[in-house]
């Protein structure tokens, strides 16, 4: 079981963020997906820093390491007008048995 929260940072004002955050084994070939979650806030108050809660992903007994993956990541920049793609995240975390 895992509790998952992100923080988002930028250098200027944004007020909307998207992409897809997924958790899965670590198998090369047959990846099994645990949770999928949309990262999308809708509009949200102008801000540099933004924190959101996932909640908790639970996965089988036995699963020794997982890989947490934030994809297609984007936040809307008020600087620019535009949707500008912030950092793609993929690490694998021990969580033992």
């Amino acid at each position: 079981m895992f509790h998952v929260a992100y923080t988002m940072r930028a250098d200027s004002l944004f007020n909307g963020i998207d992409g897809t955050f997924t958790c899965t084994d670590t198998s090369v070939l047959y990846p099994k997906t645990y949770s999928t979650k949309s990262l999308r806030t809708g509009t949200i108050v102008a801000t540099t820093t933004y924190t959101k809660d996932l909640g908790t992903i639970i996965f089988p007994l036995g699963v020794e390491s997982v890989r947490l993956k934030a994809s297609d990541v984007r936040v809307y920049s008020l600087l620019l007008s535009e949707w500008v793609y912030g950092i793609t995240f993929n690490k694998v975390y021990y969580v033992g048995t």
